[in-house]
């Protein structure tokens, strides 16, 4: 009787998943969603995320001016990268460039902009045209033999055929050796790789349907990959802790029926903390670096240009409905200490003796002497002596400099010391009248200053704008 219940009891359970997999998917009305299973109780489900530019892109809009409204937070030095092999390489490389550029340098080691990573990827690598789609360059999104000097294959040589190409890897259809993971986010999150099931441009993602986080998710491996994983991956790869990693459901949620999840405070908070988040909408990431709470306002780079753009808060972009974020936490930046770095002598060590060298000599200097001929005479002496010194002098003399030379290391340039533009150390209305001069000017322009270019696109533009204004007001 007992086998005959325990037997009875699966078949339910079996009935019961059979059921409800199915309502999920289709209660989450996601069209890139490729799979649902119960996993430790709580159901997962696995996306994948294609998304390419469209024809048509989304408006730009200019950020705020001037000291930031209250309720306005926006992160400076946030790159904004068009389309670099796949969205969410890309939107993840723009995320670790922010860090690259706020205390955490080994993001990025290559020899582009002083080895500090660009805001900008067209005006240093450009773009590649395929047949499918055009791909924007960025070494820390898809590393490619040729781009910012490398001589060897890398992410796009051994991964990427054309838009949508399941593969198989031209890696595997070449026979060659696959490259050493390094260097680029594409790499470690699974992107274009057919190995993982990932068409070119694609990258998957794993959630709970429910609403919770879902941590650092590696139950697919090792025949998949979790592309928020790959994002830790890649963090770890350069030296860098990880304190945490998840993707989660937004709420409120038009896409799943998810009673709790990530909310526009919690947005606001990573923002608050300098931590920008992958959103998630269908089939398409991209980067919130700022918020309006007054609006419920995102600002986004979208990888479809090199500009800034909004939407609101769990609406549609570009008729693509917001579902999910992507959010990694790094721990502090470890100190870097650079060979090159020497302190500074402030004065000119001379190295001038007050004393006056001592001579001691540890015997009485004598000689002895022999005389060379006898005394034939006893009033003229004619008598010549050789005397030969029995002792030699060692001196032990000693000496002590009065002075020491002193030296203080040059202080850490300010990173707003660009905006200071009549070098009084500060970031005022002097400054605010030579950025207002050199507005819109370009490289070569006699009123352009390169120290307003923060994202070095030889041009003044909004981009700066925002810089400018959040150095406002600094003083050191």
């Amino acid at each position: 009787m007992r086998k005959q219940e325990g037997w009875i009891s699966s078949v339910i359970m079996a009935v019961v998943l059979t059921l409800t997999i199915p309502l999920a998917i289709q209660a989450s009305q996601n069209p890139y969603s490729v799979r649902t299973f119960v996993e430790g109780g709580r159901e997962i489900e696995k996306v994948i995320v294609p998304g390419r530019p469209p024809d048509v892109k989304m408006l730009a809009v200019a950020l705020p001016t001037g000291p930031l409204p209250l309720g306005v937070s926006i992160l400076p030095n946030v790159p904004a990268f068009t389309w670099c092999y796949g969205c969410s390489a890309t939107s993840a490389a723009m995320m670790m460039g922010h860090y690259d550029n706020a205390g955490f340098p080994n993001m990025y080691t290559g020899p582009t902009n002083g080895g500090v990573c660009p805001m900008n990827n067209e005006t240093h690598w450009g773009h590649t045209s395929y047949p499918g789609v055009t791909c924007g360059e960025c070494p820390l999104s898809a590393t490619h033999m040729g781009i910012d000097g490398r001589a060897t294959r890398g992410h796009v040589d051994d991964y990427w055929i054309d838009y949508e190409d399941p593969g198989p890897d031209p890696y595997i259809t070449n026979g060659w050796t696959e490259h050493t993971l390094g260097d680029c986010t594409g790499d470690y999150m699974g992107t274009n790789q057919s190995k993982f099931g990932n068409t070119d441009g694609s990258t998957s993602f794993y959630f709970y349907t429910n609403g919770d986080p879902l941590y650092d998710y590696t139950g697919c491996e090792p025949g998949d990959r979790d592309g928020c994983h790959g994002m830790r991956l890649f963090a770890e790869s350069r030296g860098y802790t990880v304190t945490t990693n998840f993707t989660q459901l937004i709420h409120p949620n038009s896409l799943y029926s998810n009673t709790h999840g990530f909310t526009f405070n919690d947005f606001k908070s990573e923002i608050d903390n300098s931590r920008p988040v992958m959103v998630q909408v269908e089939g398409h990431s991209m980067v919130g670096y700022g918020y309006d709470d007054s609006s419920n306002t995102v600002y986004i780079h979208d990888t479809w240009d090199n500009s800034d753009h909004t939407m609101t808060w769990g609406g549609a972009y570009s008729g693509l409905t917001q579902y999910a974020v992507s959010v990694i936490r790094l721990g502090a930046a470890p100190p870097t200490y650079t060979p090159t770095d020497t302190a500074t002598f402030t004065d000119t060590p001379t190295n001038t003796m007050t004393a006056t060298p001592i001579f001691t000599y540890a015997a009485t200097d004598t000689a002895t002497c022999t005389p060379t001929d006898t005394p034939t005479d006893t009033t003229t002496p004619t008598d010549t002596m050789t005397c030969t010194p029995t002792t030699t002098d060692t001196p032990t003399d000693t000496a002590t400099p009065t002075d020491t030379p002193t030296s203080t290391p040059s202080p850490e340039p300010n990173p707003c010391a660009g905006c200071d533009s009549n070098g009084d150390n500060a970031v005022n209305f002097s400054d605010l009248s030579a950025f207002s001069a050199a507005w819109g000017r370009s490289c070569g322009d006699p009123e352009y200053l390169p120290g307003f270019d923060n994202n070095d696109d030889c041009t003044i533009n909004f981009s700066d704008l925002s810089y400018f204004s959040s150095c406002w007001g600094e003083s050191w």
